[in-house]
């Protein structure tokens, strides 16, 4: 069985690094340099602060270049700088602060939107 990307993916920095998502069996961050380099992965030991990624979905990156990650089947959002996991936000639920499988987020004017 083959690696799909999610339909959130790819995102570039400003040194051209490319973020990409797979979905299915590995379920895993990805970078790459411009010439198609892997520089880590989700198994390496930044991204995987909270265990394992279930069904990620989509990227955003912010002006400070910190990577947002839907982490869809996990009910949140995760938060990475420089390859090292800062903060998650949202469990499974309806109320503030809690989400039903996030399938989208994008930043605006330094603020965080998810769907």
């Amino acid at each position: 069985i083959g690696t799909r990307l999610s339909e959130g993916s790819p995102v570039v920095n400003s040194k051209n690094e490319i973020y990409v998502l797979t979905m299915n069996t590995t379920n895993m961050i990805q970078k790459f340099n411009s010439d198609g380099l892997l520089l880590s992965e989700s198994d390496d030991s930044g991204f995987t602060a909270l265990g394992y990624l279930n069904n990620p979905s989509a990227l955003a990156l912010d002006a400070a270049e910190a990577l947002y990650v839907t982490d869809t089947d996990n009910n949140r959002i995760l938060k990475f700088v420089n390859n090292r996991f800062v903060w998650a936000y949202g469990v499974q639920g309806s109320s503030v602060g809690q989400l039903g499988a996030p399938f989208g987020v994008s930043i605006h004017e330094n603020k965080l939107y998810t769907s």
